[in-house]
């Protein structure tokens, strides 16, 4: 069972998905307390759905000893709801919740929907659909998937690759706002394998002092810009498929420098280990849905940092965006190039 995502009053979580059939895996261990959506979901749907409607507040915070407001910080505050959605009062009558994160005092809260509404412009253009949302660690992260409606690219025959645009936000003032692309196989649904690309991440990220609403004529350029990345990742992806693994040791020697261990092809790895190269090599292995090149590679390696690695899959989900597994997922692209171009060093 998860710890970080956000609950309901009613024991469910602050986390909805896109659900066509029983192929549509939602990453979250406990799918049977996450809300589905039948059918592409409205805005404001998802608003209600993911309670993006309660307000964050900015609280000041009192010294413990002496009781007086420390003006150097502030704090992020959201209310608990109960059942009926409506605040849940103490016994002075005062609403209660929790604290998100100490925040400077000229932090300005990006709200849940206004993130929602970034989206307005694709979604009244029929350019994307709502995937999937949630909050994180007591609602501090705020994110969504959103999908684009252009056709999927085939890397190999039936393993198409979809468009998607991920948001995040974060209330705890460690998080700027980010919007940017990324590509998830649909065999792995609902995964978050985000490779970051730099330029638009850059392009669509705000610091909590400002949040940039983008006009009709940028998000049409964005969207261009989007399904440019989308093609020259695929003719990444299809340089991997196009190369067999060369051996044990040139496979072994990649994990090693995705992960960051020193490379020693001469010992034996155990296949059973709960470690990250023997879990790795293991994966590769029992992947059979396509051939043993370096495309099975990579995607060994996704499927390990969205699935496997981290504590549980809120702490998993986290890093995708933020930490570690983004990092290793760019750089197994990388590393994977170099190996099906010869130039993967196996004493690195």
């Amino acid at each position: 069972m998860s710890h970080a995502l956000s609950k309901k009053a009613d024991g469910t979580y602050r986390m909805a998905y896109r659900y066509r059939s029983d192929a549509d895996k939602v990453w979250h261990e406990d799918s049977t307390k996450v809300l589905r959506w039948l059918t592409d979901p409205d805005l404001e749907t998802v608003k209600t759905d993911l309670e993006a409607n309660v307000p964050v507040e900015l609280r000041a915070v009192k010294c413990a000893v002496t009781g007086y407001e420390i003006p150097e910080v502030k704090q992020t505050w959201r209310a608990h709801l109960d059942v009926a959605g409506n605040p849940v009062l103490d016994q002075l009558g005062n609403a209660s919740g929790n604290r998100l994160g100490i925040v400077g005092p000229e932090y300005t809260i990006i709200q849940d929907h206004e993130c929602v509404d970034w989206l307005k412009p694709w979604v009244d253009a029929k350019a994307c659909s709502v995937e999937t949302g949630g909050a994180i660690l007591g609602g501090s992260r705020f994110w969504m998937l959103a999908k684009m409606t252009q056709d999927p690219v085939e890397v190999v025959k039936d393993d198409p690759v979809e468009q998607y645009v991920a948001i995040i936000n974060g209330h705890d003032g460690k998080l700027a706002f980010r919007a940017f692309p990324t590509t998830i196989r649909i065999v792995c649904q609902n995964t978050m394998s985000m490779a970051m690309q730099s330029k638009l991440a850059k392009k669509f990220r705000a610091k909590h002092s400002r949040l940039v609403y983008m006009k009709a004529n940028e998000i049409r350029d964005a969207v261009g810009a989007m399904q440019g990345i989308l093609l020259d990742n695929v003719v990444k992806f299809k340089a991997l498929a196009a190369v067999n693994v060369q051996s044990d040791a040139h496979l072994q020697a990649y994990f090693q420098q995705v992960i960051g261990e020193k490379v020693d092809t001469e010992k034996e790895v155990n296949k059973e280990s709960l470690r990250p190269l023997g879990t790795l090599m293991r994966l590769f292995e029992e992947d059979t849905s396509t051939d043993a090149t370096w495309w099975r590679a990579y995607n060994s390696l996704t499927n390990f940092v969205t699935h496997l690695r981290g504590r549980n899959s809120d702490a998993r989900l986290d890093n995708m965006f933020t930490g570690i597994g983004a990092q290793m997922i760019e750089r197994g692209l990388t590393l994977g190039l170099d190996a099906a171009n010869g130039k993967l060093d196996l004493a690195a």
